[in-house]
């Protein structure tokens, strides 16, 4: 019996070391190592207010060379943020032991993550959310922004101008009754939706009905002839404000000319609506003119007075035995165009004719012809004082001979001997107010100096503004 027992004792007491054995390979396979890395993600920006709130997750990876490791249980954590406060605790850090979390029960090593929920409080700028657990960090930052992001219901809408180099547009339809064709002008015109807070907050993603009364209106960049009277639009961040909304309107026909009024309505049923007017100028229906120094400047308006929009067309012609003009085609900036006159005599007629437009080199008149008038010109006796940059408009047309028109910015006789030179003459003519042509020889100093004598005379005082010449190579 004594040596049954004690083989029986061996026995067990080998059994007994199998199993310890056993368990600890089976300890050792599920524990997870120490913290090897931390990752935490607190996603994209957003807008601050006292009730917004946002999550940042966070994942562990272990050291074990076990794949079966599922957690890192038994670590503190800890996170804190430089902006707002953690929803757990009312504070700007927070800790925890994996294992022990108020929101989970392990920090899990398999994919999913831990997460921790933020107030974003009410002051913008970058937040630095960091996370401490068993010597490793991370960080996220999180872009906290100053505007809300969720606004009240819409309560008004704003509107606003945005005027081009005039605040005028032309009609543009080229398939109305009556036909015009302007040079496709077009206005944008800004609306922007805001809450009824005490500080208005823009509106995103709101539908908006913008319509007008005259000529037409589409999204910017897309108004033509072929657009309507109404667009629907949604609200959006514009050059960083929110709740906005733009459209191009432009022309139609010749006979919506005047006052349109552009309104925006939300079509979400807010019954919230703003207006905005713009100005419509119709095609040229008189011009006055007038005549100094060698300068013609004509002025065209509408039936209604206002200055016809820019790149109007607008041709000065003067028969060759009264004289000429430079340039023969030009366009109205501020429904004003200037041309620069020498007459063979001390007076003479001139027509001047306004289209729609001009086009090609050199510009000729495009559409209908809106005006022809009869104009009285009659050379000045007494020149203005000299004026004005000392150089040609443009270098001298020579074509194929030698001779070259050109238009002179005004000046003293130096000033136009330099940029005679400069365009490769080496004289030039100009008309003088009896009538006659005077010629300027450049470089002329010395025994030679007399030939420009008449000219001197003739042109002591300068050139006052834009002045016809011919420039000789």
């Amino acid at each position: 019996m004594t040596q049954i027992k004690k083989l029986g004792i061996g026995a067990v007491a080998a059994a007994l070391f199998a199993l310890m054995a056993m368990a600890t390979m089976v300890n050792t396979a599920d524990a997870a190592g120490p913290v090897a890395s931390a990752d935490i993600d607190c996603g994209a920006a957003i807008q601050v207010s006292s009730t917004a709130t946002y999550t940042c997750a966070i994942e562990f990876d272990d050291a074990t060379p076990f794949a079966a490791a599922a957690t890192v249980n038994g670590v503190q954590v800890t996170v804190t943020t430089t902006l707002g406060t953690f929803v757990e605790n009312n504070q700007n850090s927070i800790t925890f032991v994996c294992g022990q979390l108020f929101q989970a029960d392990s920090c899990d090593t398999t994919g999913t993550p831990i997460t921790v929920a933020l107030n974003t409080g009410t002051t913008s700028g970058t937040n630095t959310v960091l996370v401490t657990a068993g010597g490793i960090a991370a960080t996220a930052q999180k872009t906290l922004q100053s505007a809300a992001t969720t606004a009240g219901a819409p309560a008004a809408i704003t509107g606003s101008f945005i005027a081009g180099a005039t605040s005028h547009i032309a009609p543009d339809n080229a398939s109305a009754s009556p036909a015009y064709v302007s040079p496709n002008d077009t206005s944008t015109v800004t609306f922007r939706v805001v809450d009824a807070a005490a500080t208005p907050v823009g509106v995103n993603n709101r539908l908006i009905q913008l319509s007008t009364s005259a000529g037409r209106i589409a999204a910017v960049g897309a108004c033509d002839n072929t657009s309507g009277t109404t667009v629907a639009l949604l609200t959006n961040t514009v050059s960083g404000v929110a709740g906005r909304v733009q459209a191009d309107v432009c022309g139609a026909a010749a006979s919506q000319v005047g006052v349109a009024t552009v309104t925006a309505r939300d079509l979400q049923g807010t019954n919230v609506s703003g207006s905005v007017e713009v100005t419509l100028a119709g095609p040229a229906a008189s011009v006055t003119t007038t005549v100094s120094g060698g300068q013609v400047v004509v002025n065209v308006v509408d039936s209604e007075g206002r200055p016809v929009a820019d790149g109007t067309g607008v041709a000065l012609t003067i028969a060759s035995t009264v004289g000429s003009a430079a340039p023969a085609v030009t366009t109205t900036t501020n429904g004003s165009a200037t041309f620069a006159v020498a007459l063979t005599g001390t007076a003479g007629n001139g027509i001047v004719s306004v289209g729609d437009g001009a086009t090609g080199t050199p510009l000729a008149l495009t559409g209908a012809t809106r005006v022809n008038q009869s104009i009285s010109l009659t050379q000045s006796t007494t020149p203005p004082p000299a004026e004005g940059d000392g150089a040609f408009a443009s270098a001298p047309n020579f074509g194929t001979g030698n001779v070259g028109s050109a238009v002179f910015n005004g000046g003293s006789i130096a000033d136009l001997a330099d940029a005679t030179a400069d365009a490769g003459g080496t004289g030039v003519w100009v008309q003088g107010t009896d009538g006659n042509w005077y010629r300027y020889t450049v470089g002329a100093t010395g025994a030679t100096a007399f030939v420009n004598n008449a000219f001197n005379a003739q042109f002591e005082d300068g050139f006052a503004g834009a002045t016809a010449v011919f420039v000789v190579k």
